[in-house]
């Protein structure tokens, strides 16, 4: 299967792009999981509002993580399931 280089083009930024959401979603995840299990406040922050703002970062990683299989997952499995 021969591509043009126009194609080449989209294909490389949209890896790219994966490759950047994949690796913000794994932040948000692992900041928030940091957040929520650590026992010492950080940021001058009280550990309630500590735990509350991992949690947030938790759902946002989620939010991240479901949007990011939507776009680029999904759309492969259903070009995959028609030809």
């Amino acid at each position: 299967m021969n591509q043009n280089p126009e194609d080449r083009k989209i294909s490389a930024s949209k890896n790219i792009m994966m490759t950047v959401s994949i690796l913000m979603a794994v932040i948000y995840l692992s900041f928030g999981f940091w957040l929520v299990v650590s026992q010492s406040p950080l940021f001058n922050i009280s550990l309630k509002t500590q735990r509350v703002l991992g949690t947030v970062f938790l759902f946002y990683s989620g939010f991240r993580g479901y949007v990011l299989y939507s776009r680029y997952f999904r759309k492969r499995r259903d070009l995959d399931e028609t030809e």
